[in-house]
């Protein structure tokens, strides 16, 4: 079991937060939930209800190694993020 922050927020070089929809701060949960949310191939509703975890509870998520796996195959394949974001992202995972 891996356990990731989901109410961590992402920030740029200078420190700064990263803003998200609706001007509120990115934080690593949400951004996930993103990604995972235009995954096209796998497991439909798995990854329906680990986006909507990744979104909605605060503090640590506990994810299995398959779920863990696909989270960052998801970050890898990402193209609607920058570097900024998807960097940080895959940085976190790998300290995990």
């Amino acid at each position: 079991m891996k356990k990731i922050e989901a109410n961590q927020i992402l920030k740029n070089f200078k420190g700064e937060e990263l803003k998200g929809e609706g001007g509120e701060n990115l934080t690593v949960g949400k951004a996930l939930s993103n990604i995972l949310l235009l995954v096209q191939d796998g497991e439909k509703m798995k990854i329906f209800v680990l986006s909507q975890r990744l979104y909605s509870e605060n503090g640590f998520i506990e994810l299995d190694d398959s779920d863990f796996l696909l989270i960052k195959k998801a970050v890898e394949s990402d193209k609607n993020y920058s570097v900024m974001v998807t960097g940080q992202l895959l940085l976190i995972l790998s300290n995990l």
